[in-house]
């Protein structure tokens, strides 16, 4: 099997221009309106790196943020840690 075959799917950084943020849907309401209506200012403001699961290019399978943002593990509650 080439190995164009094997990877079906590839992460990307956000594009507005490339990737179809509107047909994104998934159980959480909050992870939709984020990438649709905040994902692309935070990497513009460079407070946040976006990056889709993509199988063409457009369509968005999925997404992970990297944030500057920290949390001390002191500030947690017990059964998170």
């Amino acid at each position: 099997m080439a190995d164009q075959e094997k990877q079906k799917f590839r992460f990307e950084p956000l594009d507005k221009k490339l990737h179809n943020r509107a047909a994104f849907s998934c159980e959480h309401e909050a992870l939709n309106v984020y990438l649709k209506q905040r994902a692309s200012q935070e990497v513009q403001k460079r407070v946040a790196a976006v990056y889709v699961l993509t199988p063409d290019g457009k369509t968005i399978a999925g997404y992970y943020t990297l944030s500057q943002y920290t949390i001390e593990a002191g500030d947690l509650p017990d059964d998170a840690v």
